[in-house]
Parts: structure tokens; sequence; C-alpha cells
């Protein structure tokens, strides 16, 4: 098959269909690409976009009978041809009848897949968001820098006979973080971009960060104004100084309040300076013993560093307050935490964490038997567990 094409940042495929009436055949047998002159072909449409550099992706639509309409409707759109350079982006496709677009779905005109290779396995309507719809992803396979998909389509299928355009558009991956090959700089940032995401497992990168490779978090997009990055999670009462900087770094737990796995210490504070927003004025949160109790949201005033030794960092303003409790000597104190690899409080609010325990956060020794550290007295004195969040 040959044919003049003019390439665009987007692949735009108009195919003039006449419908086959026979279960699993293509769509059509004469198409037009771009206003070119009629192509012959008989599974598939190959056309050039911006990710595929000189390759063509190769398009072929599928119909089957649908019996809830008594009628053939479009089932399957395959993509193939795909190369590695697409891995990251996103793929847009609609269908159109000669004066408007079909519905792919009730109310859907949109599917957007979120290309990774052999791990492509979500369908989403519109050009943004996280919302699904019942298509689904299927015969996903990637070989020698190459890969195919199906968009299978169920529900309110459009008709076959309507269809007369189909077209795919390439368009970078609409929500960083969300996939390991196109990572965001921080939970902040991706919910900035993509304030519909949900908490959960997301990926990062900076080259301050683990060598330079993309890492996961765990990222809080809903609570607090969203955007949180799990600094730390501690629910045991030994570590050592060493492991209070970082540890089961790339193992983040996909849920804050289960540490089974990380055999309950999370730590990536030794990163929390690459991931908060800004050099002064980010935001951190402390909260123990369940989500959302017994600690808060704070503001630091100051160009403070996670890893600080100094327990001078108390230009801090404390916001929204988790339960009743004040600043004290015999709780969490006005400070930012301090890292202290020779006290007992290796990761604390107080100012000397040598002769203060309460507003610890990582302990070394354990003050409260199994439990993380000495925390508030006479409120939440050794609480199961211990967070800590930056934004």
């Amino acid at each position: 098959m040959r044919f003049t094409e003019t390439k665009k940042k987007a692949l735009v495929v108009l195919a003039a269909l006449s419908i086959f009436t026979f279960v699993g055949s293509t769509l059509a047998s004469n198409i037009t690409l771009n206003g070119s002159a009629p192509v012959e072909f008989g599974q598939g449409v190959a056309q050039a976009t911006a990710c595929t550099g000189s390759d063509s992706l190769v398009v072929t639509p599928f119909s089957d009978f649908d019996n809830s309409v008594g009628a053939f409707s479009v089932a399957d759109i395959t993509i193939s041809n795909i190369p590695d350079n697409c891995i990251g982006k996103d793929f847009r496709i609609s269908l159109y009848s000669d004066s408007s677009v079909l519905n792919l779905d009730a109310g859907v005109t949109i599917a957007r897949i979120q290309y990774s290779g052999e791990d492509t396995n979500l369908v989403y309507k519109g050009t943004s968001g996280i919302d699904t719809f019942g298509a689904t992803v299927t015969n996903v396979s990637a070989v020698n820098g190459y890969g195919t998909f199906t968009l299978h389509l169920t529900g309110s299928r459009p008709a076959a006979d309507q269809v007369q355009t189909i077209t795919i558009e390439s368009a970078p991956g609409s929500c960083k973080g969300v996939l390991e090959n196109n990572p965001g700089d921080s939970a902040y940032q991706i919910h900035q971009d993509c304030p519909t995401l949900p908490s959960g497992l997301y990926w990062i990168q900076n080259s301050n960060i683990d060598g330079g490779n993309p890492v996961q978090i765990f990222a809080d997009m809903t609570r607090n104004g969203g955007g949180w990055t799990l600094v730390v999670a501690n629910g045991v009462s030994r570590w050592t100084a060493g492991e209070t900087l970082l540890v089961n770094e790339n193992t983040p737990p996909a849920d804050p309040e289960i540490l089974t796995d990380q055999g309950e210490k999370y730590s990536i504070l030794s990163w929390a300076d690459y991931i908060k927003r800004s050099a002064s004025g980010f935001d951190y949160r402390i909260e123990a013993d369940e989500l959302g109790s017994w600690g808060a949201t704070f503001t630091a005033n100051g160009d403070y560093s996670f890893v600080s030794t100094s327990n001078l960092n108390t230009n801090v303003t404390r916001n929204e307050i988790f339960d009743s409790w004040n600043y004290s000597d015999n709780g969490l104190d006005e400070r930012m935490p301090w890292y202290d690899p020779l006290g007992h409080g290796t990761l604390t609010t107080s100012e000397s964490s040598t002769n203060q325990w309460w507003g610890t956060l990582i302990a070394e020794n354990p003050h409260c038997g199994s439990r993380p550290a000495p925390y508030i007295a006479d409120a939440m004195s050794c609480p199961s567990k211990i967070w800590y969040w930056v934004r």
C-alpha cells in the first residue's frame, strides 16, 4: 500500500467506510486518508503520527452482530505497529458519522488509552482525568520494539453503518506519575495537574533521587487539600540512624496504615528536600495512631531541610490541627522535625533529642515497648503508628 501524507502532531485517519456484514470482519474496504485518493485495504489503515517517526501505525476496526439492537455495531479497534517511542503517550480514539461524533458508549465520545507497551491496560473517557467506562483494552503485546492493543467496546456501541470517520490522536500523557515511563515531580505536582486522581502509588523522578531513576511514592490526593507525599511511616520502636534517612525506599506501602511488607518502617527522608514544592513556604504534616489524628498540617516559613541537624528551625505555622493538643515540652514542640543520628530520638521536634523523649517521630531505642516513639504525654503517649508527609 502506497500513499502520500502530511505529518501532523496528531494522527488523524479519515475513513469512508462500507461495512461488511460478517461477524468479526473489518469495517471498510475503501478509505480516504487526509484528503488523498482512496486507498484499497483489507486488514488495516496505515498512517504516521508524531511519536512514530518514520513508522506507521496500523488501525483495524471490526464489527459484530449486536443482539440487543438487532444490527451490526463496532466491536473492536486494533492499533498495531506502535513503536516504543509512543510509550507514555495518550491515544485518543473517536468515531464519526458524516456529520457528528458518535458515542462509544452512553455519553462517551473519546476513548483514551495511556500507551505503556505490554503494560497497557486501561481505557479512560475524555481527554484527561481517570474516569473509565465499559470499554476494555485486550490483545496487548509488545515485541522487538513494537506493540499492539485492541480497544474492545461494550455497552451502547455505535452502529457500524453509521461510522464514516475514525480519528486517533496521539498526545502527551495527560497525567504524569501514573506510569513509570511518564513520571511526575511530586505528589503535589501530579495533584496540581490532575486534581481528580485518587490517593495511591505514583511515579516521580529527580536527578537527586535514587540515581535519577523513576521511583514510586505513596501520594495522598484527597486529605488536607491533597498532593502530599509520604516521607515516613513508623510502626515499630527501634530504628537505626541510617534507616531514619532511607529504608524500604523502593517499596512504598500501597496503604500507609499497612506496613507489613516494610517491616513496619518506611522512610524517604533524605529525598524529601527534592519533593517539597519550594525551598521555603512548603508544607509538612504529622499524624499519629490513625490517619487524620493527633497532629497537624504545618507550613515551614524558612529554608529548612528535612535532614537538618539543627534544632533551631522554629519558624513554622501550625495550620489545621487534628485532635486537641498544644505545643509542650511533654509533646510536639514548635519546630520542624530535625535529625540527630546520635540522639535517642533520631527524628524529633524536641529541643534536645538526648534529654527530652517527647515529640519523637522515630526512636533508636524502645522507650514505648514495641510501639514507635514517645509522642504526646497524657494524650497520645505511645501511638501505634506515626506518619510524616511533605507537600
